[in-house]
């Protein structure tokens, strides 16, 4: 049996699974990639996953690296964190992901903030005696 392509919702047990249709995301052309992954409502399996796609479509279409550091959790946690500032058409972006799944992307702020947020962040966490490292573009 085939599985039905579209995205599937819950319904009543006894109606079985609705499948909706989700719009073909454009081949070529990375800005219109940029606008349909951000018109997309966030995927059943978390908004997480959203911001990468759209984190995705922003390194495509030519974003750039500006700050970022990388926080070793070792030895209270197997996790590893990164925390980065890019940079795309004037337009700033902070990135944050964790081996634990978590994604997050945040718009709207100045570089002063981001870089403020982060780096107190990453400064807290090597004065805690986590190994922090540091990179830019």
């Amino acid at each position: 049996m085939q599985m039905p392509k579209g995205r599937m919702t819950k319904q009543k047990f006894a109606e079985g699974p609705v499948v909706r249709p989700v719009a073909e995301a454009p081949r070529n052309d990375s800005n219109e990639l940029a606008a349909w992954v951000k018109g997309l409502a966030p995927p059943a399996f978390g908004p997480e996953w959203h911001d990468e796609l759209r984190f995705e479509a922003l390194k495509a279409d030519g974003a750039r690296l500006v700050w970022g550091c990388e926080i070793d959790y070792a030895p209270r946690s197997p996790t590893l964190e990164r925390r980065e500032i890019w940079e795309h058409d004037g337009a700033v972006y902070g990135w944050i992901t964790t081996t634990g799944q978590f994604r997050e992307l945040a718009a709207g702020r100045t570089p002063e903030a981001l870089w403020n947020e982060y780096g107190a962040h990453a400064g807290q966490c090597a004065a805690g005696g986590l190994q922090v490292r540091f990179h830019d573009a």
